[in-house]
Formats: structure tokens, sequence, C-alpha cells
């Protein structure tokens, strides 16, 4: 018996047509913003497979006991610390789309990290103030980057700085890697890598054990003139050591695309401390990933994921909710 599939975000034209090419003749769907109010609780209980994109705001809190009888949640986005764990019910396998949104990643990075670290910003300023010094800028050929889970992000962003000649640091979860680099290693390591890091790119997911993972002694333990980019989630970091550690680590760097507070996790953007009184400080509001035609890829890898959970594939990305859950 084919399975039913609901989409529960609103597709563009283009979207629908992959959509429904790709899972034609694997099981029946159907699109939650095409519904009737009245037809979409039958939908929601009757489907084994939903794919989402902005769970909370398509899926209101009243319907989510329905999805007992799925089989598999996957996500659209990459990362699903912002899902209401607590109700959702047990029974359906949660997908991230891991890899689904990195390619953008490697580059960004590398910009981002060349800026700070070239000063751009700064020289660019003091010309504009009438100032012309000509100081001292880093060189990144065979230095070192630590990068901080290892998965899509942090494999496009080892692509990327390797192409300028840096080492490669990495850790994940296994502390296994088929990648070309010059360290593995997992968690445990992390002081290590901290440690003889030049530049360190943080890309791992945000679950309750790693908030706050880069607090006072982490970054103590980090060079003075090191360079910290964020593309994670802005919890990771401890925003008060980060600002009392910029404040009195003047050489240190601090780059971000993710913040503690933003719209994308329901809250208004603000600041608890004022990082950006710190000339060393470059920040990007979440939109590494905003390229053209980038939701249609990530939604590809994401489709991939379904199609093959209705092919009998193994899954990619399978969300383990403790890890999510107080």
């Amino acid at each position: 018996m084919p399975k039913k599939i609901l989409i529960t975000f609103e597709a563009e034209p283009r979207m629908r047509q992959s959509l429904d090419r790709k899972l034609s003749g694997l099981g029946e769907v159907s699109y939650l913003f095409d519904l009737a109010p009245q037809d979409r609780a039958a939908a929601v209980q009757g489907a084994q497979v939903v794919f989402f994109f902005g769970f909370s705001n398509e899926l209101p809190p009243e319907e989510r006991p329905l999805l007992a009888g799925a089989e598999l949640l996957q996500s659209l986005p990459a990362g699903v610390d912002t899902l209401p764990m607590a109700d959702i019910p047990e029974g359906p396998v949660i997908c991230a789309n891991s890899g689904g949104w990195a390619e953008p990643f490697g580059e960004y990075a590398l910009g981002l990290m060349l800026a700070l670290g070239k000063e751009l910003t700064t020289h660019s300023k003091r010309l504009a103030q009438g100032e012309y010094h000509r100081g001292t800028i880093k060189y990144f050929r065979g230095q070192a980057a630590g990068i901080i889970g290892f998965g899509g992000i942090g494999q496009a962003v080892a692509q990327a700085v390797a192409g300028i000649g840096m080492r490669i640091m990495a850790l994940n979860s296994s502390g296994t890697t088929d990648q070309a680099v010059d360290f593995i290693g997992r968690l445990d390591d992390l002081e290590k890598v901290l440690r003889e890091s030049d530049a360190v790119f943080l890309s791992i997911p945000l679950t309750k054990a790693h908030e706050g993972l880069i607090g006072a002694r982490e970054l103590g333990w980090m060079k003075g003139d090191a360079i910290l980019i964020n593309l994670a989630r802005g919890p990771v970091v401890d925003e008060a050591a980060l600002y009392e550690h910029l404040k009195s680590h003047p050489d240190f760097k601090f780059g971000t695309d993710v913040w503690w507070r933003e719209p994308l996790n329901g809250q208004e953007f603000s600041l608890r401390h004022p990082i950006f009184d710190f000339p060393n400080v470059l920040g990007t509001p979440h939109n590494a990933d905003l390229v053209p035609g980038m939701v249609s890829k990530a939604m590809e890898s994401a489709l991939d994921n379904v199609v093959g959970f209705l092919e009998g594939k193994p899954l990619r990305g399978v969300v383990q909710r403790e890890d999510y859950l107080d």
C-alpha cells in the first residue's frame, strides 16, 4: 500500500514539480497548504512521511499529537534545535537535512576569516578618516584551521581553507573521517585543537550538551591572536565569556553569522553585551547560505533522504531526540 506523504510547507511551482516528479510512484503526495481547515487533522493523522520547513509555524500545538502514526519527519532546514521536541510523539524518526545547506559555507567562512585576518574593515575605516597606516596582517598559508563539527558544513569549510594552504584539525562524534585532514579527533580533543589552531570554525549542532561549549575556559585555551568563527548557533558560544575575552584580548577576532537571540528562533535580534564596540568583530544576519537557488538545492537533498526511506535505504541525519530534551 502506498505511503501517504504530507508536505507541510508552501512550495513554489518549480519545487512542487520536483517533489511530484521524485515522489511519483513512491507514495500519495498531498500539500497541507492546499487543504481546507477542516481537512488538515485527517491529513496530518494519516501521513506516514511528513516533510516540513518551519515546523512550529506549519504544525500548531493541537496538531502535533496527530503525528503519532508517522514513520518519518524530514526537516528541510539543517538544524533541528528549534523543534518543540516535547510536543512531538515518540513514534516517528526525525531527520535533519545534514549537509543540505553546506555548499555556500566554505566560501562564506573563507571570506569572513580573510576579512578579519587581513583587517579589511579596520584599514578601510582608517583610510576614510585620512589615516595611512601600513600595519602587519595575517598570512594563513601553513597555519592551522580547527573545525569543530565535521559534517557537511565543516567539510565545506575545510575544502575552502585547505585551498589557501591551511592545515586541517577537525573534530566530530566518531573521531574518524575519509576526508583529507591533518588531525581528526572527538570533542575530548577540544583543548588540543583550540590551543593549536590559528582560526577556529564552529559548525557543530546545537544540542543541550553543546550549549555554551565555548566558554571562558575554552577561550582561554585559544591563541591570543586567534580567530573564532561561529557557523553553528549563537548559544554554542557563551555570550558573556566572549565579551570579556574580546575586552581583555584586543588581538583576538570573532566573526559570526548566528546569534543568541534572532528572528529565526522566534526572538527579536538583541545583544546582552555590546560586542560590536570592538573593532575585531564582524557579524552578518544569518545569511551565509542565502545564495541564489539554495532553497531548491537544500530541498533536493532532503527529498533524496525521503526517497531513500521510501525505497528502504538507510536514513541520513537521524536525530536523537534526547540530545535536545531537558
